[in-house]
C-alpha cells in the first residue's frame, strides 16, 4: 500500500470522525439546559423560509436575529439580550494563540482538538458573563435584524475577552462540562 493511499485513508477516517464529533456536539448542545439561567441553548433558533429567527410581534418581547446568529438563549423571549464579537473572543483564547504561535495547520488533528477546546472555553465564559450580567440571550455581533420593542442589546465582548485572556491553556474543563458540551 503506497503512502498516498494511506494518506487518503487517514483523511477519510478523519473526515468521518470529525462529522461524528460535530453531530454529537450539536446534539449535546441542543439538549443542554443551563440551570443557572433557566433557558435552553438555541444555536440557530427556529427558522422561517427567509432564514431568519423570528420574534412574533405582540406575542413576546424579543428581537429578530439572522439565522445562526444566536449563541445562547431564545431571542423571541429575551428581556435582556447581549451581543458578542465571536472573532475577538476566538482570538483571545489560549488555544487560538497557540495555534497562531506554533503555526498549526487548519485541518490537522491538533488544530481540531485545540479548536474544540477553545469553543468549549468560550461557551463556558460566555455563560458565566451572561449570568453575571443577567442576560438571558446572547447573539453574534452584527446578527440583530430588528428590535421591535427597543430592548437594550449590551455588548459583552470586552468582559468575555478579559476572562479568556486570563485563562491558561492548561486550565482544565471538568468532565461534567465536557459531557454537557459546555
Amino acid at each position: 500500500m503506497g503512502d498516498s493511499t494511506r494518506t487518503q485513508q487517514r483523511q477519510a477516517i478523519r473526515a468521518r470522525l470529525a462529522g461524528t464529533l460535530l453531530r454529537n456536539l450539536i446534539i449535546v448542545v441542543a439538549v443542554a439546559v443551563p440551570a443557572r439561567l433557566g433557558a435552553a441553548i438555541d444555536l440557530a433558533g427556529p427558522a422561517t423560509t427567509s432564514g431568519t429567527s423570528v420574534a412574533r410581534l405582540g406575542a413576546h418581547d424579543g428581537i429578530r436575529v439572522a439565522r445562526n446568529g444566536v449563541l445562547f438563549g431564545n431571542p423571541r423571549r429575551t428581556k435582556s439580550p447581549a451581543e458578542l464579537d465571536v472573532k475577538k473572543a476566538w482570538k483571545a483564547t489560549p488555544e487560538a494563540r497557540k495555534i497562531k504561535a506554533d503555526g498549526i495547520r487548519k485541518g490537522s488533528a491538533e488544530y481540531d482538538i485545540l479548536k474544540n477546546k477553545a469553543i468549549k472555553r468560550i461557551r463556558k465564559v460566555l455563560k458565566q458573563v451572561a449570568a453575571d450580567g443577567n442576560h438571558d440571550c446572547v447573539i453574534k455581533s452584527g446578527s440583530l435584524e430588528s428590535n421591535p420593542n427597543g430592548l437594550t442589546v449590551t455588548d459583552i465582548t470586552d468582559e468575555v475577552v478579559r476572562e479568556l485572556e486570563r485563562a491558561d491553556i492548561d486550565d482544565k474543563v471538568s468532565p461534567q462540562e465536557l459531557d454537557a458540551g459546555v
